[in-house]
């Protein structure tokens, strides 16, 4: 079951429906990668699951693109999954995406 990670076949589907929520990643006991080039995170677990997701790091890659670009904005495909970002804004995907498109 599962993958070696990035570049290998896979098989199944993970979480509930093939899905989790931010707040709940990287899984337990995985290895998380960012990949600074193409702008893009993932979790590798020792059970061969793998798991594409956004960070805050590709998060606020991905608004200083839109604010240099003059786009309209950033979509999230669920804001009741993000870590809080009262009490973790360093994780919270909004709050970073906030904070790349409106800098301090």
């Amino acid at each position: 079951m599962g993958t070696r990670g990035v570049g290998h076949s896979y098989s199944g589907h993970a979480g509930e429906e093939g899905t989790f929520e931010y707040r709940d990643l990287p899984r337990p006991g995985a290895q998380e990668y960012v990949d600074e080039h193409v702008g893009a995170a993932y979790c590798v677990g020792g059970d061969g699951g793998f798991v594409t997701y956004d960070t805050p790091r590709t998060v606020q890659m991905k608004a200083r693109y839109v604010r240099q670009n003059g786009l309209g904005g950033l979509f999230y495909w669920t804001g009741t999954g993000d870590a809080s970002a009262h009490m973790q804004k360093d994780r919270s995907l909004v709050y970073n995406g906030f904070l790349g498109l409106f800098p301090q």
